[in-house]
Parts: structure tokens; C-alpha cells; sequence
């Protein structure tokens, strides 16, 4: 297992699997940690003033992208995530985690955020003692996703749907 540590900067695509990035400072970036591979551990880091636009000539503020991108067999817990504008529309669905097949998300504090929660996109995700204060919806799937348990989590979604499960369209 590679360990991952940094102060102020983006852990950026993490190409490899089965690492560890534990403990972390992330702040003022468009995306805090971002993976590409299987069966990371993503725990214990602090992420906060997440913004800004994806494209280099932007001269405005469209809003972020993800705290956390983890794809499949990722395990995201005990992280603190505030202070975040992610963009959120009708083709984007900007928020605190992503989470794709077979992964769990647990014990994470995401508080005074613009955007989702957790975006689920794939089967057999675990949501779990989660503290949600964000601006859209807690937990947003979107597919046809299956054994997905959404449990003991507290979401305040400032008058949103706390749980919203949408139809993928044909």
C-alpha cells in the first residue's frame, strides 16, 4: 500500500490501486483527491474551500468538482469536509464524494457546502453515520444501481430531497 500525504495541494489521480491517503490538509484547489484505480483507503483528512473552474481560462467561479473522487472497492471514512462550492446543475453533479461499486462511505462530516453529498454510481455502496449539511441532495444516485444501504446518517439539505434516487433515462 502506497501512503499519500500533503498539506495545502491536490492529491491528484492516483493511478495506481490499493493506497492509503490518510490524514491529509487539502484546501483551495477544484478537486481535493481524486482516484482513477480500485481499492483505495481515503480516511482522516481534512478538505475545505474547495471552488473555482475547471478550465485554465475561466474568469469566473462555476463551482468545483469533487472533495473526494473514488472509484470502485474505495473505502471513504473520518474525513471533514467544509466550506466547499461545487457546481451543481443539469449536466453536473458536483459534490463532497463520489463513490462507485462496492465501496463505503462512513463516519465523513461534510458541513457548509454548495452541491451534493455523496454521488453514488454503481451497486453495493455502504452509506453509513454520515453528518450531511449541504445545500442539494445528501445522497444523489442516478442508474440502475442495486444493494445500495443508506443508514443512521444525519442530512440536513436545506429543504432539497435528503435522498434522491433518479431514474437513469433510456
Amino acid at each position: 500500500i502506497k501512503k499519500y500525504k500533503r498539506y495545502n495541494t491536490t492529491i491528484e489521480e492516483i493511478k495506481d490501486k490499493d493506497n492509503l491517503v490518510l490524514n491529509n490538509t487539502i484546501y483551495n484547489t477544484f478537486r481535493g483527491i481524486s482516484t482513477t484505480s480500485s481499492g483505495n483507503q481515503i480516511i482522516g483528512n481534512t478538505i475545505h474551500d474547495i471552488h473555482g473552474s475547471y478550465y485554465s481560462q475561466a474568469t469566473g467561479e462555476d463551482g468545483a468538482d469533487f472533495a473526494i473522487y473514488a472509484v470502485s472497492n474505495s473505502v471513504v471514512k473520518e474525513n471533514n469536509i467544509y466550506n466547499c462550492n461545487f457546481k451543481i446543475d443539469q449536466s453536473t453533479k458536483g459534490g463532497a464524494i463520489y463513490v462507485a461499486k462496492n465501496s463505503i462511505v462512513s463516519d465523513n462530516n461534510v458541513r457548509n457546502c454548495t452541491g451534493l453529498g455523496v454521488n453514488v454510481a454503481g451497486s453495493n455502496v455502504t452509506i453509513s453515520n454520515n453528518n450531511f449539511n449541504i445545500s442539494a441532495y445528501g445522497v444523489y444516485i442516478k442508474g440502475s444501481h442495486s444493494d445500495i444501504s443508506i443508514e443512521i446518517n444525519v442530512i440536513d439539505s436545506h429543504n432539497q430531497s435528503a435522498i434522491y434516487i433518479e431514474k437513469q433515462s433510456r
